[in-house]
């Protein structure tokens, strides 16, 4: 994968981010092959969680280009890009904590009919097979995802784990073409990170596109064919880990001790 090359589903080009002058993303550019996942790496204070937010439309650019399928989503509002399939996980699970997870798998659906006009004054009867087949769906994800039994569980009773498997099933439910993983393992017992590594694995390989950040870099050799990788705002090289790795300037930036 070549800086700024034109090629992919997402194309990020010299992008810069500054806050109050202090320079956060400094000209970064790659791009996202349809059906890889390529990983987002550095030390804390790089700029991969500021790059994912502009990405995603929580953080206005400063300046440059971000295209989607040829189509420039650079400062575009969240709801917006999300509607063309460019969904985001984050950091801190965003779960609704008292609803069940059924509740919370419905929820995250677009486009119910009854949460138009008319599907308010008709009711049911307009919306109702509509739902049953959220229902169906949802049910098909947990278990795909092994969480069945979870159904009618509050959200918010559930492990660390669970709740990033739930994070992962509620991003499914808008059927995107791409996901933002901002650190999928954070707050994940080590006894739940193989299986959600497993089914990132199955989702790349079933087609689906995904940019992911994360520190944990067996997962990132695992998971990637590609790795970004970031310092001080700026990219610093890019390619498969067990060749970044050898670079020295990687070395002195992230892996050095």
């Amino acid at each position: 994968m070549e800086s700024g090359s034109s090629n992919g589903l997402l194309v990020v080009q010299n992008l810069h981010r500054e806050f109050g002058g202090v320079v956060a993303v400094d000209g970064v550019s790659f791009s996202v092959p349809a059906g890889t996942i390529v990983g987002l790496i550095g030390p804390n204070g790089a700029g991969k969680s500021t790059v994912i937010g502009m990405i995603g439309g929580a953080i206005q650019p400063t300046s440059g280009s971000i295209r989607l399928e040829g189509k420039e989503i650079s400062g575009l509002p969240p709801y917006s890009i999300a509607r063309q399939g460019l969904i985001r996980t984050f950091q801190l699970s965003a779960e609704f904590p008292r609803l069940t997870v059924m509740q919370n798998l419905l929820a995250a659906a677009p486009d119910h009919p009854g949460e138009t006009l008319l599907g308010a004054l008709v009711g049911k009867r307009w919306w109702g097979a509509y739902e049953t087949r959220l229902v169906e769906q949802a049910r098909g994800l947990l278990e795909r995802f092994r969480m069945s039994g979870k159904e009618n569980d509050y959200a918010g009773d559930l492990s660390g784990g669970q709740r990033r498997l739930l994070e992962v099933m509620r991003a499914l439910m808008a059927k995107p073409r791409m996901l933002l993983l901002d650190e999928p393992t954070a707050g994940v017992h080590p006894s739940m990170i193989g299986e959600l590594e497993s089914q990132l694995a199955t989702l790349r390989d079933e087609g689906l596109t995904m940019v992911m950040v994360e520190h944990e870099l067996g997962i990132v050799e695992r998971l990637c064919k590609v790795v970004v990788v970031m310092s001080h705002g700026k990219v610093i090289a890019q390619g498969p880990l067990a060749a970044v790795r050898a670079e020295a300037v990687v070395r002195e930036a992230y892996f050095a001790g």
